[in-house]
């Protein structure tokens, strides 16, 4: 058996064949009208070939703005890949990447620096639609929800606090309309959570309702 026809997965790193082609979307969210500009991302990053995907949110992040934070989503993703890929960034806005200076010269030196180091070639277009249908749950009259956002708020309206990064990651991991009932089912809950994380943990593998925890 030679190498190629070696199990593939690119996230740990276990072998990648090279000339991969990858599809990394990005997407930055803040809330405006807060003060200190909090925020997250989201990526996802798509094996063209294969078609596995790889979904992350970020832990929130001050004083910020979306194109800074989808300038740290891309550098993210950019550190999880092990071998030389072809990358297609597709973001919500134009980022500055031909420019490479200017406004997160910070961010932007470290992309191409990534880019780089890592044998990459990296082409980018911003296509709000594209990371959108990507990124964006649909419900039920097709009404597009940005589920990182609602799923977050949800978080803050039930425990008023932040989620955290491996919270996140949970609530994303079903659809958003199944999120925002466990956040439900939290806020209800007449004992104190110790532990967020394995509550969701639990209603999601063991399926838990408004009606089966009534």
């Amino acid at each position: 058996m030679s190498i190629h026809d070696l199990p593939y997965d690119f996230w740990e790193g276990i072998i990648l064949h090279t000339n991969r082609t990858v599809e990394l979307y990005v997407r930055g969210n803040t809330a405006m009208s807060d003060p200190l500009r909090k925020g997250f991302y989201t990526v996802l990053l798509k094996d063209v070939q294969t078609k596995n995907t790889h979904k992350n949110v970020s832990n929130i992040f001050d004083h910020t703005t979306p194109n800074r934070l989808m300038l740290l989503g891309t550098i993210y993703a950019l550190k999880k890949l092990k071998y030389p890929c072809e990358i297609k960034l597709y973001s919500m806005a134009h980022l500055g990447l031909k420019k490479k200076k200017g406004i997160n010269s910070d961010l932007l030196a470290e992309v191409w620096s990534l880019v780089s180091t890592g044998g990459h070639t990296l082409s980018f277009e911003s296509n709000p639609k594209k990371v959108r249908d990507q990124l964006s749950y649909q419900s039920e009259n097709n009404e597009e929800i940005n589920e990182p956002a609602t799923v977050y708020m949800g978080y803050l309206l039930a425990t008023l606090k932040e989620p955290s990064e491996e919270t996140m990651e949970l609530l994303c991991s079903v659809p958003c309309e199944r999120a925002l009932e466990i956040l439900l089912l939290m806020r209800e809950h007449k004992k104190r959570i110790n532990s967020p994380k394995n509550f969701i943990k639990r209603a999601i593998e063991e399926g838990w309702s408004v009606t089966t925890r009534a």
